[in-house]
């Protein structure tokens, strides 16, 4: 498959059914063993525990960002961190799983 598969997560910011929505570790320990390329974060997430940055690089995984608060001058930061890149729409859910299908049609 070509392209990057990563993890969705709120990384706590609300409660799901799913603790991997509701936790940066667990999302980090799918993402590991799954053979993911990384996890894409709700911005907030980050604010909350900045020194996920570097333990999600640490894991040689990718970390990308997403929400309201997803502004330049907000992500510092996550770029002094090692922080990959972020999302510019607040749609992600919907754009990750229409990529994901398209891969997944493809092969």
């Amino acid at each position: 498959m070509n392209g990057q598969v990563n993890f969705l997560t709120n990384g706590g910011n609300e409660t799901y059914d799913d603790v991997r929505m509701n936790s940066l570790e667990e999302a980090k320990n799918l993402a590991i063993s799954g053979g993911l390329d990384g996890v894409v974060l709700e911005v907030k997430g980050m604010f909350r525990n900045p020194s996920v940055v570097r333990e999600i690089k640490e894991s040689n995984l990718s970390l990308l960002t997403y929400g309201k608060q997803n502004a330049v001058a907000g992500l510092k930061t996550g770029l002094e961190g090692g922080l990959q890149g972020k999302q510019k729409t607040y749609k992600i859910e919907l754009s990750f799983l229409l990529n994901l299908i398209s891969h997944v049609i493809q092969h």
